[in-house]
């Protein structure tokens, strides 16, 4: 159990609330009070420990799971992640190219942009301060009308013109116009199941197993620019390597 942890938590801290409790989390797993495998307490008894809201701890949560220090099981619970084995792979010419030269037709949906607290990952990739805001965008990417892919996308501030942009359309070409140019530095994929939400966006059940590919994308002097994440309903696709 975390044990009751009310004092610790400060509602007028400029810290926002769900980075205190995941602070407290993160010390807890750190300490070896929370061990690998070990079962998180439910949502109910963390917002009673916290004294926090349900939005809060699962705010917290999700975070963790997307760092990776925290795994969902289908059913079973969120339980603390073991290290796991990344698998590099290769994205040679992109989602849209990809399609094209399949013979099939591709269509993008802006869901969302917004400014956002980044993770510590986030934090450190950009070497911001955890305070300072990410541009994060989301988008639903289909392949002849099905809904195929998710790409979530965090940007540091001097992104701020995407806010003016279509992201409905490409990315690259608006990088373009904005003359900037960037690499790959780093792209790995893993396995994992939908939410909810996901499950509604890409018209899958509870339980299918995805794709998750993750980019880290450079300017070409090395300045880290943005990070990707594409979370792929492979049932209709094959990628090859």
């Amino acid at each position: 159990m975390v044990g009751n942890q009310q004092t610790l938590i400060n509602p007028n801290s400029n810290i926002p609330m769900y980075k205190q409790v995941l602070g407290i989390l993160k010390e807890q797993i750190t300490s070896g009070k929370l061990q690998e495998g070990d079962r998180l307490p439910s949502e109910l008894t963390l917002m009673h420990e916290f004294g926090v809201s349900r939005i809060t701890v699962r705010t917290a949560i999700a975070e963790m799971v997307d760092d990776g220090l925290l795994v969902r099981s289908q059913g079973k619970g969120t339980f603390v992640a073991q290290p796991s084995i990344s698998q590099p792979a290769n994205d040679a010419i992109g989602f849209n190219r990809s399609c094209i030269l399949a013979g099939k037709t591709p269509f993008t949906q802006l869901l969302s942009i917004e400014w956002v607290f980044p993770t510590d990952k986030q934090a450190s990739y950009f070497q911001i301060d955890p305070q300072t805001r990410l541009i994060r965008s989301k988008r639903l990417r289909s392949v002849d009308g099905n809904p195929t892919m998710i790409e979530t996308n965090h940007y540091p501030p001097g992104f701020a013109y995407l806010f003016e942009e279509d992201l409905n359309g490409s990315l690259f070409a608006i990088l373009k116009k904005h003359n900037f140019q960037f690499t790959v530095t780093e792209r790995t994929l893993e396995t994992c199941f939908p939410s909810s939400h996901e499950c509604q966006l890409l018209n899958i059940k509870s339980g299918t197993p995805l794709l998750l590919f993750r980019d880290s994308h450079a300017a070409l002097d090395g300045t880290p620019s943005f990070l990707s994440s594409q979370l792929y309903n492979t049932q209709n696709m094959k990628f090859y390597f």
